[in-house]
């Protein structure tokens, strides 16, 4: 393995990330299972997905533009994306109903 100077950093790779996509995966699939649960009619748990929905897409389309050196908002979205994704699916849905009264 080559040794970097001290000021220069290796770049960080999706492989590098595993770790922090399974965990992702786990904890919305329960968040998923547990807004399903509640009894709103059906509106946390669209929410949910929605989110899920934007944050795996988020994940894809950084995978495929910079699979080998990501930035550092690269790896911040991919490591919390899903919690930011969480009110732009709550703002983009009140639009939509608004707009269209029917949802997404």
């Amino acid at each position: 393995m080559e040794e970097l100077p001290h000021d220069e950093e290796r770049p960080l790779q999706l492989s590098h990330l595993h770790f922090t996509l399974a965990a992702n995966g786990a904890i919305q699939f329960l968040v998923l299972a547990f807004t399903g649960l509640t009894l709103d009619g059906g509106f946390s748990s669209r929410m949910c997905f929605h989110a899920l929905i934007g944050y795996w897409l988020l994940v894809g389309w950084i995978a495929l533009r910079r699979r080998e050196a990501l930035t550092t908002m690269d790896a911040v979205l991919i490591r919390v994306g899903f919690v930011l994704w969480l009110p732009v699916a709550v703002m983009v849905d009140s639009v939509v109903r608004a707009r269209f009264a029917g949802g997404l």
